[in-house]
């Protein structure tokens, strides 16, 4: 498509300013969230950076919609208060460990 037929199919009322306005007045923050299964077959979800923002799902989608009304609660009731909104600056890392598995006994047999 040519620049001519773009600007043909953009609304007649848009403003590229408003996408400078719109980020001159948001500020975007990203947390790692923890969704973890419980004893009772649910999904509890908290946010490492937020003290005391959990909540719980019957389902991994649920759990993550939940967090994300508890984190968006949270952090209006900071603003609110006119406390400094907190970031997320934990590094979350991945390890993988092998272990022989139990009853197995090693047979190994060099040359």
């Amino acid at each position: 498509m040519d620049a001519k037929n773009a600007k043909a199919i953009r609304p007649a009322s848009f403003d590229p300013s408003f996408i400078w306005a719109y980020h001159s007045l948001v500020k975007t923050y990203t947390y790692r969230i923890i969704i973890e299964p419980d004893e009772n077959k649910t999904y509890h979800a908290y946010v490492p950076a937020l003290p005391g923002c959990h909540t719980w799902g019957e389902s991994i989608d649920m759990a993550r919609k939940n967090i994300k009304d508890a984190m968006d609660a949270y952090l209006r009731s900071l603003m609110a208060d006119g406390k400094k909104i907190p970031e997320d600056k934990g590094i979350e890392v991945v390890e993988m460990v092998s272990l022989p598995i139990r009853g197995k006994k090693k047979s190994l047999s060099y040359a």
